[in-house]
């Protein structure tokens, strides 16, 4: 395969001089773009510049997050401005499939111009809103540029599976449907749907639309972000925590398989309540043939050992949901997701009476990295 990246790109990127550049990938459907599992779908791609006027290199990775099989012929237009095409190549990495294909010519080729059909398949796909797209954000390749000097390259088009409409989200299995403070946990329980799940506050009054669960890391930790993350959900558990969600509060899960089109009914899921005469902080009850009960409405010295255990790292701890519970800096209220003595700090100041340190308004909170 032709190399992905050309060097005199990358370093121009990485200075930030095309900070301000986008160029644009156009998908226009060739037919249906709703269809019956087993029938392909097909879209016209084409590629503009923004500001440079004219392009005489592509790179460009073309895939989809979720199907594995993806065709690519050129279109005319393009093998005949171009003196040296790409070959095609395909499974670069970047996607379950892709395909990188673009070319290089001496003088410049015009602003716009059609690239090719890509073709994905939609066998074994589950029935919900897919995607087909180039975005350099994804792969760091994909870019048109002119004498050296790059524009990134992104657009996408989308395509609807029939198929069972998304199941409800599913309470999640002990331990982790027990209460927690500043996460809520479920079972995606869609099989090979493709879906998204979006999250909203229903208590305290009044009702509120938090945001969409992330993507998943590999424990199942999911931030909570403003836009529909759709895919096949394969993990056992899925814990959504961010800034958005606190202590004492009841939140509804609800599945979505057209982007937020439509939703199954809500999966209630409540973080702890308020633990009298303290204001939060009540992450266990007590040791029991060793393992942590779920919170008993008491804030006392276990609930800050239970985060001590974690951190040290003992057979006893409890999942770091349980207790994981503090920022990233005092400034910013995104959960940093680490089981560490700050932790038992916040905890401790919990057992002392302190009032709960973060916002409790979801519209409050700043994008979460």
């Amino acid at each position: 395969m032709e190399r992905l990246v050309r060097q005199v790109w990358v370093l121009a990127l990485l200075c930030g001089t095309t900070a301000a550049r986008a160029a644009t990938a156009t998908f226009t459907p060739v037919g249906p773009t709703t269809v019956d599992p087993g029938t392909d779908v097909t879209f016209q791609v084409a590629v503009s510049v923004a500001s440079l006027g004219s392009f005489d290199t592509a790179d460009v990775v073309i895939g989809s997050p979720t199907a594995t099989d993806v065709a690519f012929t050129y279109d005319a237009a393009w093998t005949a401005a171009f003196a040296n095409p790409t070959t095609p190549a395909f499974d670069n990495g970047f996607y379950p499939q892709d395909v990188f294909v673009g070319g290089n010519n001496a003088t410049p080729v015009g602003a716009t111009l059609p690239l090719g059909t890509v073709t994905v398949s939609t066998t074994g796909l589950g029935g919900g809103l897919h995607t087909v797209l180039i975005d350099y954000a994804q792969d760091a390749v994909s870019a048109l540029g002119l004498a050296g000097q790059p524009e990134t390259l992104s657009g996408s088009g989308s395509f609807t599976v029939t198929g069972p409409a998304a199941n409800p989200a599913a309470s999640a299995p002990p331990p982790h449907d027990r209460p927690k403070n500043r996460y809520i946990s479920f079972t995606p329980n869609n099989g090979t749907n493709v879906v998204a799940f979006r999250v909203d506050r229903t208590a305290p009054a009044p009702p509120i639309a938090v945001g969409w669960v992330g993507t998943p890391d590999a424990a199942g930790l999911a931030q909570v972000v403003p836009q529909p993350v759709t895919r096949v959900w394969t993990e056992a558990v899925i814990h959504a925590g961010d800034c958005e969600i606190s202590p004492l509060a009841t939140y509804a899960i609800l599945a979505s398989s057209d982007g937020g089109g439509s939703f199954t009914a809500a999966l209630a899921v409540s973080t702890i309540g308020q633990p009298v005469p303290k204001a939060w902080g009540d992450t266990v009850g007590e040791i029991q043939g060793g393992a942590w009960t779920a919170p008993n409405g008491v804030v006392n010295v276990n609930d800050f050992i239970a985060a001590l255990q974690k951190f040290q790292a003992t057979a006893t701890a409890p999942h770091i949901t349980v207790v994981d519970v503090q920022a990233v800096s005092s400034t910013d209220p995104c959960l940093n997701r680490l089981a560490n003595i700050a932790d038992v700090f916040l905890l401790i100041k919990a057992f002392q009476g302190g009032a709960y340190p973060f916002t409790t308004d979801p519209t409050a909170c700043p994008p979460c990295p």
